[in-house]
């Protein structure tokens, strides 16, 4: 399998190795393939080199700038009774007119009860997602009860994990405290706004920054360069 690796990616073929306690190979075992039919000629089923013809596509690209657009990103709102209804309010109508997708994430299905007494249905129950499925992470104000639904253990490993995959992250007031009690604060000075957002974590600025960092998609400077062995 390193073999195979290494005809694809060699960084990653000697990164695999190096945790495996291995050496990446000269080239590949022979036979690769062994699905092969009995009576066939085994030769004839092993890969070979060719040239890519398709070149890099801008429209397909993750990783490219598509003019900041968000259109159909999906976006994890992590909340519950309580909630401050204009905070959320804002950026619920803010990421949707861009063609976003915010799901309102709570402890419980059904529906929730915000500040004021809005009664707001709630998309998924905590138990049932992950940050894997979603875009982009919004932590909007809440009162006493949001913060108890926040302060545990699932809602700390979903930030976490946005942040590992260098996704964008918001917060506004309590939401900013709950990332003071995440890897997000050992990583970024929250208190520094200007710095935080250029890595894509925004605290207590409003939609309108929080779309931009959207439209980036990823914030690669986050990751800690690849040391692969020599």
């Amino acid at each position: 399998m390193l073999g195979i690796l290494n005809q694809i990616d060699k960084t990653l073929a000697a990164s695999v190795a190096d945790r495996l306690g291995l050496k990446v190979p000269a080239k590949p075992e022979y036979q690769m393939n062994h699905g092969v039919p009995a009576d066939a000629d085994q030769g004839k089923y092993e890969p070979t080199q060719k040239k890519q013809k398709i070149g890099a596509s801008k429209p397909l690209s993750m990783l490219q700038d598509l003019n900041g657009l968000i259109e159909t990103r999906c976006i994890a709102v992590l909340t519950d009774n309580g909630v401050d209804e204009d905070t959320l309010d804002a950026m619920m109508k803010a990421l949707e007119k861009e063609g976003a997708q915010p799901k309102i994430i709570a402890q419980k299905p059904g529906k929730i009860s915000g500040s004021k007494g809005k009664i707001i249905s709630v998309d998924h129950s905590l138990p049932t997602v992950a940050s894997v499925l979603f875009d982009a992470v919004y932590i909007p104000n809440g009162d006493d009860n949001t913060n108890a639904y926040l302060n545990q253990d699932k809602i700390e490993e979903f930030i976490n994990e946005a942040f590992k995959h260098c996704k964008p992250i918001a917060a506004d007031g309590l939401g900013v405290d709950i990332l003071k009690k995440t890897k997000v604060a050992a990583s970024i000075d929250l208190s520094k706004s200007e710095s935080s957002s250029k890595m894509g974590v925004i605290t207590n600025s409003g939609p309108d920054e929080f779309v931009r960092a959207i439209g980036q998609h990823r914030f690669w400077a986050r990751e800690k360069p690849l040391k692969v062995p020599q």
